[in-house]
């Protein structure tokens, strides 16, 4: 998987702060198992993820996180994942 930083809101990850429990719950909300569909590169969706996953970790509610990156503009969303040096 390429590197990479997603940051939302006051919020930044990079690959290396990944666990596998966040991988597995990318995984399960894509409904997908592969290296290919969880990388947040492949598309929309897998970057929507990703930044789903990322911000409900800190304790926030899933379904509210759902629905506040799904109805962010599309600008914001694609914004958030930048490549790591």
């Amino acid at each position: 998987m390429n590197k990479w930083r997603i940051t939302w809101g006051e919020n930044s990850w990079t690959d290396s702060d990944v666990l596998g429990a966040h991988l597995v719950a990318v995984a399960d909300l894509l409904e997908q198992d592969s290296w290919t569909s969880i990388s947040p590169w492949t598309g929309p969706k897998s970057l929507a993820a990703w930044i789903v996953v990322l911000v409900a970790s800190q304790g926030r509610d899933l379904d509210e996180t759902i629905a506040e990156v799904y109805s962010a503009p599309a600008a914001d969303v694609i914004a958030a994942l930048t490549t790591v040096d």
